[in-house]
């Protein structure tokens, strides 16, 4: 993103270097505006990821069960 279209700090190197949204701005709340360190501009959603009670309980499991719940969505996500 050139400097001309960044509104605010936290945009600039949209997407790739920006750092995360401002979770603020998303909802009309941000008060910190141009100086906030967080990017004003969209981002693609962010990939959902396992909370630490269920990397456990995957840990938990034998091998082979493992590899059974995880070997489809890695062959769908080749795809």
């Amino acid at each position: 993103v050139e400097a001309a279209h960044v509104n605010n700090r936290g945009s600039i190197g949209h997407p790739e270097l920006c750092p995360r949204p401002c979770v603020f701005f998303t909802k009309g709340l941000c008060q910190a505006g141009s100086s906030c360190d967080f990017c004003h501009l969209p981002h693609p959603k962010r990939a959902a990821h396992l909370d630490k009670r269920h990397r456990d309980l995957l840990k938990a499991l034998p091998y082979e069960k493992r590899v059974g719940i995880v070997l489809p969505i890695l062959r769908q996500k080749a795809l």
